[in-house]
Parts: structure tokens; C-alpha cells; sequence
């Protein structure tokens, strides 16, 4: 599952309609259908992306708003494509897609000035290296794309790798100086740390270095570049560490299963296209984090209670039928039982003998990122987001400060947090949020806290408390109090 990021214009979408075609999976009469609408349209040079950008909004604006699917093969890797909005306004869609994914594939763009202007203030490439972070990913392959606006020079290239190194190393060094070193201990799996970082040169608009090692770069680039293409680049990279974790046994216990997408009468975005109709009325897609999913197998849809039973299950991918998901499978899910009403994108699939309790209350371990200017108090609303969804939540304490470093305790019940400060907090979300203790669920453990439209803080989930708890701990402050 590679989620494909980059800052507005980087030319992501261009990128990867340029893949699907060279792969095979968008054929020739429907590039050139793209090709005639592009034109007709006046907008010639979109007609690769109008392969992931099908909405008549994202073609009239000529950027991605929503998250794009598509599948397709390497010959070696079979890949669910994620293609993200680059745009600052569409962030929050974007995290939906990060949410999803193993693999980020960073898109930059080497033309004169605009990846300093993608990496510096006010771009989202940084921002979007630490959303990657934030949702487990361990990998990540950063493109410097149009390579052909300046003539495939090496000297670009090694520029803005130099520029991407200490970033992509270490995603909580969201600032202007190598951040700080250590914090790969934060939480499992990798913490907030890439464990694989990969550079690779490429040219959507020429089709450069993109997916056969056989086929001749531009002689330019083929005089320097030694590396792998794209797809290459794809087929080298570990999964995430939740994709491990779960192929490793993790993903052994009771079934989980965030819903990215509802499906509702059988149709549904992404690419999915007629094949989506066998599903039935109530369907979502998502990927599994634990346990199986099979037909017939009863579920409960967290947080609105409602019992179902899976109708159907298709892999995402190119092979379709499943009589069997496991862990880290990226499948469709045909539901009986239920209205696609009581379903949404943040929802959990899961075992009703060993349901998730919709947290009602949450401790975190947070990092507060570089480019925060306005500390963070209690009291302070912020957006919420956990597995796809998101939600306003008050800050209703500030616990501890930690040491970066070690994540041992500096200060109990600091004042405030500043920019990269590591500490715990707890937050109450506005209505009850599907998500459990990190070291339980990695994928449902991971959160990131925005506010006036930018990323203030990434965190993994410790602690969470529903509805019922809390009254239970109040009523017994309140026993407390009248005996004293």
C-alpha cells in the first residue's frame, strides 16, 4: 500500500498516471479518451493525472482533493496506490491516505525554486514526511520529480537530497536544524523514526527512470544515475512496521478493521469501478490490522454498536476474490445486516466477543513539532485525527514534560508545550473516538493533533477510557469526597 504525497504542483498525480499507463493498468484507448477531455477542457497537460484525478473538481482546479485509489503490478510487487492531496487545504484528507499505507512515496519537484518552496515555510512536504510518520510508515521512497526542468542535472539532485536527508532520517526534525536524535525509542515499531529512505530521480512528464530498468533514460541522466527506477524503488522497500508486525504474528488476536471508505449501494469511489456491485448495499474498504475476515463471519461496527455479518470480501488489488483476509490485506467488505449509515470512515470492524471501546477519553505521548509557534495548553481545542477520521478534542491536561531523548519525566503538570517538546497529555474527544493503546493496535494507536489548518503535534495513543469508565471514576471522586 504506497500513499503518494508531495506538496501542491509537484506533479504527484502526472507521476503515477505516467506508472499506470507504462504498467498496464489504465490501457491506451482510455489514456487517449483522457487525452481528448484534457484538451477539449483546456487543460492539455493534466491528461496523465486525470488517470487518479476523476472528480470534476479536482479536473477544474487541476489539483487532487480527495484520496485517489488505483492497483497495479510491478512484476514483483502488486501495489495499492494511494494518491493524496498535496494542497495545505486538503491535509486532512490526506492523513486518511497516510492512515492506509506501508510505503510514502514523497513527490518533490527539482524545477528552479520549487522544492524550496514546497520544503520551506508554509509547504507541506515537511508536514507531510511527519504525517508519515505518524501513522507507522517505515519507508519512504522521496521522487525528485521533473528532473527534465533542469536538465537532469546531478548537482539538483544531490542538492535537495542533501536538503531531504536529515528530514527523511528523523520526521521530527520538522525545522531548520538536524532536530533532535533519539526519539526513534518513541512508542513501537520504528517510533517516529523512517527506517528505509531511498532517493530517486524522475521525470513524469517524460516517462524518465519511472519503471523498466531496460528502457533508456534520457542520456543526460543515464550518464550519472545507477539507481533504480520508481517502480524499482518500490519493489527494495520494507513494509511498514505495522505490515510487519502483522505478518510477524502480530496481527494475531481479535479482528480489527478501520473502515477508510464506505461503499454505499454498491458503488463507492477509488477507482473501484462495476466491480464494486457484487458487494450489496452496505460495503467499506479498508485494510485489516488484526485477525481474519471471512464470509459469514459476524462483526461489530464500532462506535455505533451495530451488529453485521461480512457478506463479501474482494482484495483491492488485482486478484479479487478472498475467501480469507489477513492482516495488512487491503480488501473490500460486503456487509449484511446494517445501514451504511451507521458506518463511516474512522469506523472499526470488530470481534463482538472482544469489541473496541470507543474512547471517550485519551492518553497520549506527543511531540510537539518545530514550526509550532503558539504552545499548547489545557483547555487548547485542536483537531483530532486517528485512523482516517478526525474530530475537534479538548486538551483536558497536560500530565507530564519528557525528556526528548530518553522519555523520562522532566516535569509533572508543565504549564504549557512548546515547540519540540515531548510529553503526555490527555484529551477528551468530542464524541467517542475508535481508537486503542498503540502497543495494542499500532495502526489505531496513532494520532495527530491539528489546529488553524496546520500540524501541531504527532502522538501515539497509551491510555483511553470509555464512556462507562468514566462515570465508574467519577462516582467513586464523588464516594470519595463524601466520606472525607
Amino acid at each position: 500500500h504506497v500513499v503518494v504525497l508531495g506538496h501542491v504542483d509537484a506533479g504527484k498525480s502526472t507521476l503515477m498516471g505516467r506508472v499506470l499507463h507504462a504498467v498496464g493498468a489504465v490501457d491506451e484507448k482510455t489514456r487517449r479518451k483522457h487525452e481528448r477531455d484534457a484538451t477539449a477542457a483546456g487543460k492539455g497537460s493534466f491528461k496523465w493525472a486525470w488517470a487518479l484525478d476523476e472528480r470534476p473538481e479536482e479536473r477544474a482546479r487541476g489539483v487532487t482533493v480527495d484520496v485517489a485509489q488505483a492497483a497495479f503490478t510491478t512484476g514483483r510487487t502488486e501495489v495499492t496506490l494511494l494518491d493524496a492531496p498535496g494542497h495545505r487545504d486538503f491535509v486532512p484528507n490526506a492523513i486518511a491516505g497516510v492512515s492506509r499505507a506501508d510505503v510514502a512515496l514523497l513527490v518533490v519537484d527539482a524545477s528552479p525554486g520549487a522544492f524550496e518552496r514546497g520544503f520551506q515555510g508554509g509547504g507541506q512536504t515537511r508536514e507531510h514526511l511527519a504525517l508519515a510518520a505518524m501513522a507507522g510508515i517505515a519507508s519512504v521512497i522521496v521522487v525528485v520529480n521533473k528532473m527534465d526542468a533542469c536538465g537532469y542535472d546531478e548537482a539538483r539532485f544531490e542538492e535537495i537530497k542533501r536538503a531531504l536527508s536529515p528530514f527523511a532520517k528523523n520526521a521530527n526534525s520538522i525545522s531548520n536544524d538536524a532536530g533532535i536524535a533519539g526519539i526513534a525509542g518513541f512508542g513501537h515499531g520504528s517510533g517516529f523514526a523512517f527506517e528505509h529512505v531511498a532517493f530517486v530521480p524522475a521525470s513524469g512528464i517524460d516517462a524518465a527512470n519511472l519503471v523498466s530498468p531496460e528502457a533508456p533514460p534520457p542520456p543526460a541522466l543515464a550518464a550519472w544515475w545507477r539507481g533504480p527506477t520508481v517502480c524499482g524503488a518500490i519493489d527494495d522497500a520494507p513494509v511498514s512496521s505495522s505490515a510487519a508486525a502483522a505478518a510477524g504474528g502480530g496481527g494475531l488476536g481479535p479482528t480489527r478493521f478501520p473502515v477508510a471508505d464506505v461503499i454505499a449501494d454498491g458503488g463507492g469511489g477509488g477507482g473501484r469501478g462495476a466491480r464494486a456491485t457484487s458487494l450489496g448495499p452496505a460495503a467499506v474498504g479498508g485494510k485489516l490490522e488484526r485477525g481474519s475476515l471471512r464470509v459469514g463471519q459476524r462483526l461489530l461496527a464500532q462506535p455505533s454498536g451495530v451488529a453485521c455479518v461480512v457478506r463479501r470480501v474482494l482484495y483491492t488489488g488485482p486478484h479479487t476474490t478472498a475467501a480469507v483476509a489477513y492482516p495488512g490485506d487491503a480488501v473490500d467488505v460486503g456487509l449484511d445486516g446494517i445501514d451504511p449509515a451507521c458506518l463511516a470512515p474512522g469506523s472499526v470492524l470488530c470481534d463482538p466477543a472482544f469489541p473496541l471501546t470507543p474512547a471517550a477519553k485519551i492518553r497520549a505521548e506527543i511531540f510537539v513539532l518545530a514550526d509550532v509557534r503558539v504552545p499548547i495548553l489545557a483547555g487548547t481545542t485542536v483537531g483530532l485525527h486517528f485512523n482516517g477520521a478526525r474530530c475537534e478534542a479538548s486538551v483536558s491536561s497536560l500530565v507530564s514534560s519528557l525528556d526528548a531523548t530518553t522519555g523520562e519525566t522532566v516535569k509533572t503538570r508543565p504549564r504549557c508545550l512548546t515547540r519540540e517538546t515531548r510529553a503526555v497529555i490527555e484529551l477528551v474527544p468530542e464524541r467517542p473516538a475508535c481508537v486503542e493503546r498503540e502497543a495494542d493496535v499500532l495502526a489505531l494507536g496513532r494520532i495527530a493533533l491539528r489546529r488553524n489548518g496546520a500540524t501541531v503535534a504527532i502522538g501515539i495513543v497509551t491510555e483511553t477510557w470509555g464512556e462507562d469508565e468514566l462515570r465508574a471514576l467519577e462516582k467513586e471522586k464523588e464516594k470519595e469526597a463524601a466520606t472525607n
